[in-house]
């Protein structure tokens, strides 16, 4: 082991990343995940399939959009996981898996409201509408899928390059990855979302 020098200091634990979440932090990602169940019971979607499906499929259909919205409320927390950290002394700035969080958390925003507003209150016209609700529906797909294969990428760069990265990065990229498999679910077994609007 080389000893400490001016020009080999000793590591500060001020300047490497949190290794490790606080109870806030758990506590956050619990409430999390009680909204994004909340939230699919809010969204107005299920899970259906053109023929009866076996009982134990009848099951997985009941809880797949639950599953597939599970990362929507841990999401809406970012801003409160960097602050917690930055409290504890981080000097790192965002990594791209927190970058990629950020950037999900806009968009989730968007979509959370447009949820909320659609259950509870009255929408504008034309943000109530089918068409709309497809054009959502659509375009959450194709934002998963997409950061999806970015983190896919940073996973991989990762794994390579074993850059020391505080926790936030790992979740971050995991909470972009989930969806894709109960997305993959619903291609391979034909499943439908179909909404319960009016």
């Amino acid at each position: 082991m080389v000893p400490p020098s001016p020009s080999n200091p000793p590591p500060s634990r001020l300047t490497a990343p949190p290794s490790r979440p606080t109870i806030v932090d758990y506590s956050l990602i619990l409430c999390g995940c009680v909204i994004s169940l909340l939230l699919g019971e809010m969204s107005g979607l299920r899970a259906v399939m053109a023929a009866e499906p076996p009982r134990v499929l009848q099951f997985l259909l009941r809880i797949l959009l639950h599953v597939m919205l599970l990362p929507l409320g841990i999401i809406l927390f970012w801003p409160a996981f960097y602050a917690t950290q930055k409290l504890f002394g981080r000097k790192q700035g965002m990594t791209a898996g927190e970058w990629l969080w950020g950037l999900a958390w806009l968009a989730t925003l968007f979509l959370v409201g447009w949820i909320a507003w659609k259950a509870l209150g009255t929408l504008p016209e034309f943000l109530a509408g089918r068409g709309f609700h497809k054009a959502v529906v659509v375009g959450y797909l194709i934002f998963v899928l997409s950061m999806a294969g970015i983190a896919a990428i940073v996973f991989v760069v990762d794994l390579i390059a074993r850059w020391p990265q505080p926790w936030t990065h790992q979740i971050g990229l995991v909470l972009m990855i989930w969806p894709v498999v109960p997305l993959a679910a619903i291609w391979l077994w034909k499943i439908k979302l179909e909404s319960t609007l009016p």
